[in-house]
């Protein structure tokens, strides 16, 4: 795979990712003020909450794989991990790995949540809202 094509890649989707999560973002903050109208019933809001969030975590997938795989940056996998790891920006790509894990924490409770139970789950997924400006 050409460098150059990897590396737009990782630029690209780490691009749409943050977007992406700014609008789950704005979403979930609707959907706790219980927000709607008649033209925008509130499900419709948790609902595009919900899928916009899956496809955000989609293009934070192929961000983080091509920016391991990108030579130019010569992350490796620790790198994608532990915080500080990196030889390359190495503060900006540990807050990066810093919302990565926070976002994984909020993934993983969201599937959870029938288990750990409401006041738990709410209590991790604040955490999303810490997660999006270390994104930044």
């Amino acid at each position: 795979m050409s460098t150059q094509i990897l590396w737009f890649a990782t630029r690209g989707s780490g691009i749409v990712s943050l977007i992406l999560f700014s609008v789950v973002a704005c979403l979930g903050l609707l959907a706790v003020a219980r927000t709607q109208s008649a033209r925008w019933p509130r499900f419709l809001t948790v609902e595009l909450h919900r899928n916009l969030a899956l496809l955000s975590v989609s293009f934070l997938a192929i961000h983080i794989v091509t920016a391991v795989l990108d030579p130019f940056t010569s992350l490796g996998v620790a790198a994608a991990i532990v915080p500080l790891a990196s030889s390359y920006r190495p503060v900006a790509v540990a807050l990066g790995v810093i919302s990565v894990d926070l976002t994984l924490a909020v993934i993983v409770t969201s599937l959870l949540r029938e288990r750990i139970g409401q006041r738990l789950w709410r209590a991790v997924h604040w955490a999303s809202y810490a997660a999006w400006p270390l994104a930044v």
